[in-house]
């Protein structure tokens, strides 16, 4: 596996960027993405059960560390990643970075200035009730746009860019999903969060393969702290 393998996506606005690369199948590659992960990764990779699963992880992580070590001029091995108290991988250098991964596509997001949350979801993806979904998480505003679900398109618009969000503030799922409300506009989408907007949620649609959607979201730091505290309250929100 090398940077070659990976394609660049189009956002580089504030000083990020979107890479995109198929989840590995062929076994030479994947022995050369493990090969980049450190002993305890290649441990964890070989715990799940499920071939695509491990697949998809090995993927997502050598993906991240072979974009942070050309970054920061080390080998990829070095890149040390840490967790936050949330569980959200980090980085002890100048760049926030996030991954997701759907049916066979991986997609990192990468910032210098701003943490970055990135979700791609697959629109008809097996095992995935909207309905169910929409049920779940989604606030009355957002039900009544995707007409309970019927709409698995704006549906899954909806909560692409709300896992995007919820990452790039840090506190993923452990949050009142409800609170917030997100509406696709057009190629962009309005925000609130307990009723007010918000206007430095900085989400953009990214440009993916057909059946697939992604969404990209830069957080405003002051957003997320106020004197040291956090503004964004997961118990709470």
């Amino acid at each position: 596996m090398s940077i070659e393998d990976v394609k660049q996506g189009e956002v580089q606005r504030m000083k990020s960027q979107v890479w995109r690369m198929e989840i590995l199948t062929d076994g030479h590659r994947m022995e050369k993405a493990l090969g980049l992960l450190t002993p305890d990764e290649r441990q964890r990779a070989a715990r799940y059960h499920h071939e695509e699963d491990r697949r998809r992880f090995v993927t997502g992580r050598a993906l991240v560390r072979c974009l942070l070590s050309k970054k920061l001029g080390i080998e990829a091995q070095q890149v040390v990643l840490t967790q936050t108290a949330m569980g959200k991988p980090e980085v002890s250098a100048a760049y926030f970075f996030n991954v997701s991964h759907a049916g066979g596509q991986v997609i990192v997001g990468l910032s210098q200035t701003h943490p970055v949350g990135i979700d791609i979801e697959q629109v008809s993806a097996p095992n995935v009730d909207w309905k169910d979904v929409v049920g779940a998480v989604f606030s009355p505003e957002e039900i009544a746009s995707c007409r309970r679900g019927e709409d698995a398109l704006a549906a899954c618009a909806i909560w692409t860019a709300k896992e995007a969000l919820l990452k790039a503030w840090g506190c993923g799922l452990n949050a009142n999903t409800k609170a917030l409300t997100i509406l696709p506009d057009g190629s962009s989408f309005s925000v609130r969060c307990q009723g007010a907007p918000m206007t430095d949620a900085n989400l953009t649609l990214l440009d993916v393969p057909s059946g697939y959607l992604a969404v990209l979201a830069l957080a405003d730091v002051n957003t997320l702290t106020i004197e040291g505290r956090a503004a964004i309250n997961p118990q709470i929100m």
